[in-house]
């Protein structure tokens, strides 16, 4: 049987924002790609800087190819009315590697906790409904050595499979340090060893 490989994610092109005010209270959010949870701190640090003067700066982030990795803070708002809606938005638009902050200013009006999770999620989404995506993939790499003679079938063959080549080097051998899509990996090792009659030798995470 054969194993369907997902390798590909979605996540934010470029940084977003928006506002919203309730009742006197003014929230205002921004959605951010973020690599990992030490890129997404580190946004989430700009923000406190940044709105330093504010009541509050709830959050949530999630990680990873997966989605398998998240992270939410309500920042002294009651328990689950600050990060858990803002983490429900970023989940809902089906995004990953991204971080969305939203500060608020309290404007005297206290808004119970129905309130603040609307407030706090509406922030976040309105941030979301403007921010660009892109569709990235998974990759796995390798490097391929070669002799001369079968340089145009190997290239030819990486060509195909849209594979990149990040570095070359030449000698006695030819190799090449190349990336591909995770789905095509398979493929992509089995035809090079075909066409080239396994005069190749293929390592990396390409080849396992």
């Amino acid at each position: 049987m054969t194993t369907v490989v997902h390798d590909e994610y979605v996540t934010l092109k470029s940084e977003s924002g928006g506002k919203l005010s309730v009742q006197g209270s003014r929230f205002i959010a921004v959605a951010h790609h973020a690599g990992s949870a030490g890129e997404a701190e580190d946004i989430v640090a700009r923000e406190r800087k940044a709105y330093h003067d504010a009541s509050h700066h709830c959050y949530a982030y999630r990680l990873g190819t997966g989605r398998e990795a998240f992270r939410y803070s309500d920042d002294g708002e009651p328990s689950g009315t600050g990060g858990k809606p803002i983490l429900a938005a970023i989940d809902r638009e089906g995004l990953t590697d991204i971080v969305v902050v939203v500060t608020r200013y309290f404007g005297g009006i206290k808004l119970g906790t129905g309130g603040l999770g609307r407030a706090y999620g509406g922030a976040a989404r309105i941030a979301l409904a403007g921010a660009a995506r892109e569709v990235r993939f998974v990759t796995r790499r390798g490097t391929i050595a070669f002799s001369h003679e079968l340089e145009s079938r190997v290239r030819g063959t990486l060509a195909r499979y849209g594979a990149r080549v990040f570095g070359e080097a030449f000698g006695d051998v030819t190799r090449l340090e190349f990336g591909v899509r995770a789905s095509r990996a398979d493929a992509l090792v089995t035809e090079l060893r075909e066409r080239t009659g396994g005069k190749v030798e293929i390592s990396g995470d390409a080849a396992a």
